[in-house]
């Protein structure tokens, strides 16, 4: 018989790399696992292996660049910004593909 329990919590604290820019930007993320597992042998062939987990991930992010004023950007973010709800600034992603 065997239990487990993990808690990860974790929190970024904001850091201004944009300094016009940014704001309050955070990232809280937490995990908590609990596992409980017992092993049966009924005789030479047979065994029951019997686990009961739990897990729960939370995330929440907020963007470095939230609320930033997108009109410096051209004339299309400008009218971009008067129509979304949640502004901020479009963030490159490069994927890296192995060879």
């Amino acid at each position: 018989m065997f239990a487990r329990y993990s808690w990860w919590p974790q929190v970024d604290l904001p850091y201004n790399t944009l300094e016009n820019f940014t704001k309050n930007a955070y990232s809280h993320n937490s995990v908590i696992q609990a596992v409980l597992g017992d092993t049966y042998t009924f005789n030479p062939t047979t065994i029951l292996d019997v686990r009961l987990a739990y897990l729960r991930a939370y995330t929440d992010n907020t963007p470095p660049t939230l609320g930033a004023d997108l009109s410096p950007l051209g004339p299309a973010y400008a009218q971009l910004q008067t129509e979304t709800t949640v502004r901020y600034l479009p963030a490159p992603h490069i994927n890296l593909m192995p060879a």
